[in-house]
């Protein structure tokens, strides 16, 4: 069922994740917080992953997977897929990318002053919220799937209730809210600085620490991730070896996955994969490093 076998990992991370969860509202047991929060980050990172690329072969068995990653992170598949996956990585780079860390002025024309981390933090989850909803409404498939997710989450809410424990509510909220500012500040560390007039056509900043590579799902090769968005984890360190210059490409999401009535340009924004070639970037191994996207940067 699974597309790759490497996401057995991925999905332990979220089996773990929702099982402390249900049996920390059922039972009330501190020990089941323990697997609740310890694949928590990993949880999020595979919601990530499945705005790009789905885990499984069969569309039920996303469906599953989706709800379940949605009342595990607080934040709704469809919410998630619009902010990053139609949004952020088709639009890049432009006033349209909302989710950047960088401020607009009237809505059109890049200011390249970057938000101050704090200021973003606190924006992107509540602007995330409003302009997805807003946009996901419009189509009907994805507000049924929307609403889905929205029940889903409302279930678990209620069951603390429904069994007269309204606190272990808490853990759940607080749960919710890690994950929209771990959200923020890795979308924050990927971007911040990006739009800079001597970098017109980087994406993103990488990072090269084993917890942003091999023990992040390769998040932390970034550069790569934006060129070939719907390219799997386990291929972005060989994407990035491919060192030789070519002219950058826009990213998009999946074609299942746009919004009607837009007008793709290229067989990438069609929902097609790049073809293998050359990436560039800095290699993760390379002895220069540099903060900076196409680079490297050590921590």
């Amino acid at each position: 069922m699974l597309r790759y076998r490497a996401d057995r990992s991925s999905l332990g991370c979220v089996i773990a994740s929702a099982t402390g969860q249900v049996a920390w509202l059922a039972t009330g047991k501190v020990a089941f917080l323990l697997p609740m929060f310890a694949a928590l980050r990993w949880t999020a990172l595979v919601q990530h992953n499945q705005s790009h690329l789905t885990m499984f072969r069969h569309r039920w068995a996303n469906r599953l997977l989706e709800l379940t990653l949605g009342t595990v992170t607080g934040t709704p598949m469809e919410l998630y897929r619009e902010a990053h996956a139609r949004t952020h990585h088709p639009h890049v780079g432009t006033a349209k990318d909302w989710t950047q860390p960088t401020q607009l002025r009237d809505g059109q024309a890049l200011q390249c002053q970057p938000l101050s981390r704090w200021r973003y933090l606190y924006v992107f989850a509540p602007r995330s919220w409003f302009v997805g909803c807003s946009a996901v409404r419009r189509v009907r498939s994805q507000m049924r799937c929307l609403i889905a997710e929205g029940a889903a989450m409302a279930v678990l809410a209620a069951l603390p209730v429904l069994l007269g424990s309204p606190v272990r509510l808490l853990p759940i909220v607080f749960q919710w809210t890690l994950v929209a500012v771990f959200s923020a500040h890795a979308n924050y560390e990927h971007h911040n600085g990006y739009l800079e007039a001597d970098r017109p056509t980087d994406f993103a900043n990488d990072t090269a620490s084993r917890l942003h590579t091999s023990l992040g799902f390769n998040i932390g090769y970034h550069t790569a991730h934006h060129r070939r968005p719907n390219a799997h984890w386990t291929k972005l360190p060989d994407l990035e070896a491919k060192r030789a210059p070519q002219p950058a490409m826009r990213s998009v999401a999946p074609a299942d996955m746009a919004r009607p009535g837009s007008s793709p340009s290229s067989s990438v924004a069609q929902g097609r994969e790049l073809p293998e070639g050359p990436v560039s970037g800095v290699s993760m191994s390379s002895p220069r490093m540099r903060p900076g996207y196409g680079t490297t940067r050590a921590r």
